[in-house]
């Protein structure tokens, strides 16, 4: 089957691209035709011109900053991501129409509130396949919304085109709620694409590293390190360093976490590699934050909520039993694995 992929994929995001990597990766094993439809509207691009193009002045050494990461991410993206040719933009898919059996939005936060408001400058419904024929196979796999709640006047936009897949997939019970919201019962929760795959397939891009001291890895998105002081101050306290995340390369960042005594992160993919790698890790969750509920949903799963951080410093010190947690991981793996059988073996009615 020729299956095309529709995602973030085009993020200076670790996990966006590895979990793109991880859908494509598990599809083309069970020996389909799979790629990552390469859509990325230009605004997201990032060089030194964009960086400087914008009235935020605020925002432009941010910008900077992030070119040299999406440089090494783009290194990843080239050797293991197969893409198809390049659209810029919904006009564009709508024009040319990449053809295949079956198309998969997700996963990632493709359906949230500002991307779908601003995305192309306007609202825009490419990540809920509106450019895809309907006689074909319509799926989304682990999509997610982004937020616990979806304003209001979206609703009856969203429900027409959820209406129009065959299969719908979110990644976090809150997604579920807005969907069920919105009068789609047949939805479910499966897991992210990249606990699909074994440790194994990641392990191969790990780099040579042989740390002399005992370390910490420090993952915080959104420049919430001060969240976590307490725990560094006390992990310094107990002869162990502090490596902060850096701009580098997909690698890099996996290598630094396999090589970790401990993970201390408020990022979802920063919990699921810890989890993948079996290394102890604590989950600091942004307060008043929507986006929490995706850790919250992958923990519940596992057995795992004692790992969210709640103001006791003891946590890093507590063991993890991976035998158990690891054997509700296979189990939450089939369901992903069930789900997406379901939508490789449906036959359409083509009337």
């Amino acid at each position: 089957m020729k299956i095309g992929i529709i995602t973030f994929h085009w993020a200076a995001n670790y996990g966006a691209v590895l979990q793109a990597y991880a859908l494509c990766e598990y599809l083309q094993d069970l020996g389909h035709d799979a790629e990552i439809i390469n859509f990325y509207p230009p605004r997201y691009k990032k060089n030194i011109f964009r960086a400087i193009m914008t009235k935020h002045l605020k925002l432009i050494p941010k910008r900077i900053k992030e070119i040299p990461k999406e440089q090494e991410i783009e290194k990843f993206r080239t050797a293991y991501l197969r893409r198809s040719e390049y659209y810029s933009g919904n006009k564009k898919l709508k024009q040319k129409q990449p053809i295949y059996d079956c198309y998969i939005c997700g996963s990632d936060q493709i359906w949230n509130m500002s991307f779908l408001r601003y995305g192309e400058r306007r609202k825009t419904y490419t990540y809920f396949l509106d450019f895809a024929p309907k006689e074909k196979i319509l799926a989304s796999y682990a999509a997610s919304f982004g937020t616990e709640i979806y304003a209001d006047d979206l609703h009856d936009d969203i429900k027409k085109y959820l209406k129009r897949l065959d299969f719908v997939s979110v990644r976090e019970k809150t997604g579920l709620d807005i969907v069920n919201g919105l009068g789609i019962y047949n939805a479910c929760v499966v897991p992210d694409p990249t606990l699909l795959l074994p440790k194994q397939c990641y392990e191969k891009f790990l780099q040579n590293k042989d740390p002399k001291t005992e370390y910490a890895y420090s993952y915080m998105l959104h420049g919430r390190e001060r969240d976590a002081d307490i725990l560094f101050k006390q992990l310094k306290k107990s002869g162990i360093d502090i490596v902060y995340s850096s701009n580098g390369g997909i690698e890099n960042w996996l290598t630094e976490i396999y090589c970790s005594k401990i993970v201390i992160t408020n990022s979802f993919h920063g919990v699921v590699f810890s989890i993948i790698f079996e290394k102890p890790f604590v989950a600091v969750l942004i307060e008043g934050s929507g986006m929490n509920d995706r850790i919250l949903t992958l923990l519940h799963k596992l057995g795992l909520e004692d790992r969210i951080f709640n103001g006791d410093i003891s946590i890093i010190h507590k063991a993890i039993n991976w035998q158990t947690a690891l054997q509700k991981l296979n189990q939450y793996r089939e369901s992903g694995i069930d789900f997406l059988n379901k939508v490789l073996s449906y036959k359409k009615d083509a009337t």
